[in-house]
Parts: C-alpha cells; sequence; structure tokens
C-alpha cells in the first residue's frame, strides 16, 4: 500500500530557506507526495523563487498576510493525501523521513500520529546539535502535559483526522501544533521514531527565539484546557514544570527568553544522553 502523502509548506519571506526546503520533499524516496506551498503574502523574493517550482508544486498565494496557522490550513483543504505531512520553510527533510513515516504509522494501528528526532542547524546549515524526543508511548503521553514532545515538522498524521477536528486553531499566534496533536490524541497515541527524519533550522526570526514568553503562556492555557476532556492529573514533575513556566512568566521576557535560549542549547549539546533517560 502505498497512500498519497500531502506536505504543506507555509511560507513568509523565507526566501534564503524555502527552496532548499521545498528540494528536501521532491526529493523523497517515497514516491506519492503532493506539496503544497502556501505563501502568505511575502514581501521578500519567496514569490519569485516559488515560480521555479510551479511544475511539481501547487502554489497558493494569500492575498493578505494571514498567519501560520491559516496558511496551514488552506493547504489542507486543498490537499488530496490520504496523510499529511506538515513542514516549516526553513527546515530540510532528510531523504527516507516520509517512507520511514508511513511505514511505523501503518505498521503500528493505534498510532495516530508519527514524528521522529532533529538534527539542528544553523541559518548556514551548520549542526548545533540533535534533538531528545521521547519514543515510548507512554513517555510521551507523560510529556505532551510538560512540553509539545514532538517537532512539528517532523510530523505524519492521517488527513481526515485532522480535517474531523478542526484543523489548526487560526486563533493561536503560537502553539497551534502543539493544540492539534492534543485533540488528535483523542483518537490514539502519539509516536516518534528514535532516527533523525529532519534538520531543524535555528535563526533569529523564529517566533520561539524572540517570543518565549507568549509560547509559555499559551503552553500553560492549553495545557490547562485539555486536562479536564483526558481527566490527566498532574503528578509531582508536572507541577514542577507548571512552577518553571510560573517563575518564567514573572521574570521580564528578554531575561526568560534568555534562560530558555540558555537550557535549549545545552539540551542539544547533551540530547543523545537525555534521550537515553527520556526512554
Amino acid at each position: 500500500m502505498n497512500p498519497k502523502v500531502s506536505v504543506v509548506i507555509p511560507v513568509y519571506n523565507a526566501e534564503l530557506f524555502v527552496a532548499e526546503a521545498i528540494e528536501s520533499i521532491l526529493n523523497q524516496t517515497y514516491n506519492n507526495i503532493e506539496v503544497i506551498v502556501v505563501n502568505d503574502a511575502s514581501t521578500d523574493s519567496t514569490g519569485l523563487i516559488l515560480t521555479g517550482f510551479v511544475d511539481r508544486v501547487k502554489i497558493i498565494t494569500n492575498k493578505v498576510n494571514m498567519g501560520d496557522p491559516a496558511s496551514r490550513n488552506r493547504g489542507i483543504t486543498a490537499s488530496s493525501g490520504y496523510y499529511y505531512a506538515s513542514m516549516d520553510a526553513d527546515d530540510v527533510c532528510l531523504p527516507d523521513r516520509i517512507l520511514k513515516e508511513v511505514e511505523f504509522i501503518q505498521s503500528h494501528e493505534d498510532c495516530i500520529l508519527v514524528g521522529g528526532q532533529a538534527v539542528y542547524i544553523d541559518a548556514l546549515g551548520n549542526i548545533l546539535g540533535f534533538s531528545n524526543y521521547p519514543t515510548k508511548e507512554e513517555v510521551i503521553k507523560r510529556h505532551i502535559w510538560r512540553r509539545n514532545p514532538v517537532a512539528h515538522s517532523s510530523v505524519l498524521t492521517r488527513m481526515d483526522l485532522v480535517k474531523r477536528v478542526g484543523m489548526y486553531d487560526e486563533s493561536l499566534r503560537t502553539c497551534s501544533d502543539y493544540d492539534l496533536w492534543l485533540r488528535l490524541l483523542h483518537f490514539g497515541y502519539a509516536g516518534n521514531l528514535r532516527e533523525a527524519v529532519i534538520k531543524y533550522r535555528i535563526h533569529s526570526n523564529q517566533i520561539t527565539q524572540y517570543d518565549y514568553t507568549n509560547l509559555l503562556k499559551t503552553t500553560a492555557f492549553l495545557q490547562n484546557k485539555y486536562k479536564n476532556l483526558y481527566n490527566h492529573k498532574d503528578n509531582f514533575v508536572d507541577r514542577v514544570y507548571a512552577c518553571g513556566y510560573w517563575l518564567l512568566l514573572k521574570i521580564p521576557s528578554k531575561a526568560s527568553n534568555r534562560i530558555v535560549n540558555f537550557f535549549r542549547k545545552l539540551a542539544r549539546c547533551l540530547g543523545v544522553l537525555r534521550r537515553q533517560f527520556y526512554d
């Protein structure tokens, strides 16, 4: 069975990276893929770059800037695949990403969402470190109440379920992926491959690098929103995470950004060791 996979890439002013992102999908070893790029009213040369892919990619252009969740929803609505694969315009897929994820989700009946590990790179493509996303089902279930345990650009899930739960929440400025995962988990469990499937680019224009305060607020809001739905009761570690969020929100946003980014760099350097701790 070789079902179609629809890869949706929203893009806004990503002239430096978008061509590499698209090429990494077009060069996948899995051969039944459609690529949908949603140009969210970019003002740089992104639109011109996309014209070079018109024969191989479906391009949708927003007349006004609609934001990331709304752009993803436009792409999903225009897609025809059995599976939905998310992708960011500044990241890079490794060649076997789609193949490995399709094989995994087909061989694990109750898994409705699968991601994988990431190689962290900078704007020039230099390696910064490696992710430590948990891979065991029960560990992912625990961690989803503390942080988002799945990399957005690595996810493959069933298209019918994404549409059934209402796709991305367009009112969310950040964490729309986390919100979607929490809704999808009503139908099954999330998994992560142990292998790296993407190169995740870290650069100064990412909202997670300069507006971590808003991300923390939204994370805490979503956790509280869905805990009643799943009858989740916080354990000791969950409460430690919640206290950490509360403390970071009590200090100036610039300081909290510096603190979080320091620990992120440390985590990337120790990613392999920490993965052993999580699993």
